[in-house]
């Protein structure tokens, strides 16, 4: 059998250069195998299906690719928006303080207990649709505290909050009278929030149930002190824990749903967990001698019923 020419050149010559598109062309696979030895065609054949191979891993790569970048865009977009409001929040946000200054007062479970409710708060704050002006006050980069919260919360370092090593009474030196301490010791019950004064979180987990630390704490210093509303808009139930005593995030879920509803029933339950046994009062039906009743013992067991192993 004669040898089939390309114009201007052998096939021996152009073996290898031939590739799949020109096979295909000519169409005549027996003509190769006649031309090449069982090695070489072996090598072309592994060559054809090599360069196949890596055509369809390409467009696999490219596909994967644009697919990633078409879901990073919205999540991009999503968290440039909550990084916008937050700090917005910064210039014109009620403000709120967690103080942190009690580190001395907790073992490494309730620091580290501590530090998870210092996360919850922050994602409350940041899904809120009017975030707070969120201080973390007394929180040095140096503390046990400040490496526990960094060690169990990823960016911890990089949350949008006004965080000082210095307390809030060095930084607020002259707003003394717009401060009030939340407490659930403080005789009197808050009215409503105000966005003109400043409100303070105790950043205590005690799991020894010591009574009115916090509270001290504002007597001491001469800061108003009040408690939420629960006992003033909400009864006990037929069963339940009775304690009045919340989280640090269960606090900050409240505060934001009151400035969302400005309703203390709805606020509360947002931050009040349903084991408690709370629940609303009948507020157009008159107090029975019964309900007298719960509300004196609510009252005389106050401190027996406020210790939760949580934030004093």
């Amino acid at each position: 059998m004669s040898n089939i020419e390309l114009p201007g050149q052998s096939l021996s010559s152009s073996i290898p250069q031939i590739t799949t598109e020109v096979l295909d062309t000519i169409g005549n696979y027996s003509i190769m195998e006649s031309n090449l030895s069982k090695n070489k065609l072996r090598k072309l054949k592994n060559y054809e299906k090599r360069l196949k191979n890596r055509s369809i891993k390409r467009d696999k790569e490219r596909l994967t690719q644009k697919q990633n970048q078409l879901r990073r865009r919205p999540h991009e977009d999503e968290k440039q928006r909550i990084n916008k409001k937050l700090l917005l929040a910064q210039l014109s946000g009620p403000q709120v303080i967690i103080d942190c200054q009690f580190e001395n007062c907790m073992t490494v479970k309730e620091q580290r207990r501590f530090a998870q409710q210092l996360r919850r708060v922050y994602s409350s704050n940041k899904v809120a649709t009017s975030p707070l002006h969120l201080y973390f006050t007394s929180l040095s980069e140096t503390s046990t505290i400040y490496n526990t919260c960094c060690k169990i919360n990823d960016g911890f370092s990089n949350y949008i909050v006004d965080r000082n090593e210095k307390s809030f009474l060095q930084l607020f030196s002259n707003q003394l009278e717009e401060m009030v301490y939340l407490t659930p010791d403080a005789p009197n019950p808050l009215d409503s929030f105000d966005p003109n004064k400043i409100y303070i979180i105790g950043g205590l987990v005690d799991e020894t149930t010591t009574k009115s630390i916090t509270q001290s704490f504002t007597k001491s210093n001469y800061i108003h002190s009040a408690r939420l509303p629960i006992q003033e808009y909400f009864t006990r139930g037929n069963q339940g824990t009775y304690k009045t005593v919340l989280t640090l995030n269960q606090i900050v879920d409240i505060i934001l749903k009151w400035y969302e509803t400005k309703d203390w029933i709805k606020s509360i339950q947002a931050g009040l967990p349903l084991r408690t046994g709370f629940i609303p009062k009948e507020m157009d039906i008159p107090i029975t001698k019964q309900n007298n009743k719960i509300q004196d013992s609510d009252s005389s067991n106050h401190h027996t019923c406020g210790e939760d192993h949580t934030i004093k």
